[in-house]
C-alpha cells in the first residue's frame, strides 16, 4: 500500500495542464490524501503525503497548459475523477487498505497510460 501511495504522490508532483484540470487534480489528490490519512495508510511524515501543494497548483496553472493536448487533459481529468470516486475505508483493516491502494493504483494506470511525450516532459519541468 505504501509503495502505491508513493507512486500517487509522485504523480501529484508531476501532473498539470489547464486551470479546470488543475483544480480537478487538486481535488482528487487532496481527497486521496485525506482518505489515506483517515484510514491510517499515510504516516504524518510531511515528505509522505498526497496533498497537492500550492507550488504544484501554481506550476500546473502557469507553465503546463500548453504542454498537454486536449486528449492529455481528458486523461488527467479522468484520473482526478477516478481518485475522487474511490470510497473511503470503513474499518481500516489491512485488506481494506490494500483494496483502496489498488483502486488508486488502477486510477493511475488506467488514466495515465498514453500521455503525450510533450505533456510528460512539460509536467516534469
Amino acid at each position: 500500500m505504501k509503495k502505491i501511495l508513493i507512486g500517487v504522490a509522485a504523480m501529484a508532483s508531476l501532473t498539470a495542464c489547464g486551470n479546470s484540470v488543475c483544480e480537478n487534480l487538486k481535488d482528487g489528490f487532496n481527497k486521496a490524501n485525506t482518505q489515506s490519512r483517515a484510514c491510517g495508510a499515510v504516516p504524518d511524515d510531511p515528505d509522505y503525503t498526497l496533498e497537492f501543494t500550492d507550488e504544484q497548483m501554481e506550476r500546473c496553472e502557469k507553465g503546463m497548459m500548453d504542454s498537454c493536448s486536449d486528449d492529455d487533459k481528458k486523461k488527467l481529468d479522468a484520473l482526478a475523477d477516478c481518485m475522487k470516486a474511490v470510497p473511503a475505508c470503513k474499518s481500516a483493516s489491512a485488506e481494506e487498505l490494500d483494496a483502496m491502494g489498488l483502486k488508486y493504483d488502477n486510477c493511475l494506470f488506467d488514466n495515465l497510460m498514453g500521455l503525450s511525450e510533450a505533456c510528460i516532459n512539460g509536467r516534469a519541468g
